[in-house]
């Protein structure tokens, strides 16, 4: 009937991760450190759980980490982070396989993605993304390029309809309506 306490850790240094979550995406009781490599998460839609879930610091520094799911218990990398993060959430869930896009003001695609699940919410941390430079966030559209596991690369994502736009000017930046659920974890 009790719950048990542990700690642990995860590095991402490189690599290709993509995680189809039902539960809890990546799910780290402790602290969590990314520096390269490409990690993808499809899921959960429950809003009792989190494309991410960690108990202490999620530090980006490189490497791509697209995160799509319900936002109940919406948790963005910390703001400790030396690479930027966009954050959109949505008021109303968005159907399985709707391409999600970000593009800089100069209309440049910064990524494409489609998630295989319903969702509510889409992180994202790149390296293309960097302070003081507007960015918006579209659902559909369509896109070219190579995909694997829902994310384009080397292609081209024309926009679909907006969510809305920011400014860049802090670690992580949102985008949308709707919110997330409370997260009390120190990280967020």
């Amino acid at each position: 009937g009790e719950m048990s306490e542990t700690t642990g850790s995860l590095t991402i240094t490189g690599g290709w991760i993509a995680v189809y979550a039902v539960g809890d995406g990546i799910d780290v009781n402790g602290n969590s450190v990314m520096t390269g490599g490409t990690a993808l998460v499809h899921g959960p839609t429950n809003g009792g759980n989190g494309a991410l879930d960690y108990d202490g610091t999620f530090n980006i520094s490189g490497g791509v980490l697209i995160a799509a799911g319900s936002k109940g218990m919406l948790q963005s990398p910390s703001t400790s982070s030396t690479q930027y993060t966009i954050t959109t959430s949505f008021s109303s869930a968005k159907s399985a396989n709707t391409l999600f896009g970000i593009k800089d003001a100069s209309g440049n695609t910064i990524v494409a993605f489609k998630p295989s699940k319903q969702y509510e919410s889409v992180i994202v941390c790149a390296p293309g993304i960097t302070r003081g430079t507007s960015y918006t966030a579209y659902t559909g559209g369509s896109v070219t390029g190579s995909e694997t596991d829902g994310y384009y690369v080397g292609g081209s994502y024309t926009a679909g309809t907006s969510v809305g736009s920011a400014t860049v000017s802090s670690a992580v930046t949102t985008i949308g309506s709707g919110g997330g659920g409370f997260n009390p974890r120190p990280g967020w």
